[in-house]
């Protein structure tokens, strides 16, 4: 079982890299049809506990020419209105955890588009959607978080 153990060293909190590609089911198609898979997308990716499901930064998503949405959702955060929430684009894309012992490759997640800031310093949201394949531990005291998948 690949285990990360790293410092926290971002102001926002744990982030790690991240790769973002095609769905398996779209590199399927794309491979059958003898056209371009693109490649994999690196980002640092801020692990939040406290989000039902991960998000990619809009920009990383266009260099996987995704095409339209699969569909849109409505997503509730601690700055929306009560009954104003945000609607997002959501798309299907393949997200892997590298590691030197191996990685985690999930072949099919949807996730929403979303748009950061560069003093986040990071281009990915990972959401319990993903840390539902995983073991996370978090000591805010040492700085210190532990990622096992």
């Amino acid at each position: 079982m690949p285990i990360v153990n790293e410092s926290v060293h971002e102001p926002a909190g744990p982030t790690i890299d991240l790769l973002v590609g095609v769905s398996e089911a779209r590199r399927e198609v794309l491979e059958r049809n003898r056209l371009t898979v693109p490649p994999r997308v690196l980002v640092r990716a801020l692990i939040d506990t406290g989000a039902g499901m991960s998000g990619i930064d809009h920009s990383v998503l266009k260099q996987l020419d995704l095409g339209a949405p699969i569909s849109q959702r409505k997503i509730h955060t601690s700055s929306t209105a009560p009954g104003n929430p945000h609607v997002c684009d959501e798309f299907a894309v393949g997200l892997f955890l590298p590691h030197a012992e191996g990685e985690m490759y999930l072949t099919s997640v949807l996730v929403v588009s979303t748009r950061f800031i560069a003093q986040e310093r990071a281009q990915a949201l990972i959401g319990r959607d993903v840390l539902a394949h995983c073991h996370f531990t978090y000591n805010g005291t040492a700085g210190v978080f532990t990622l096992a998948f």
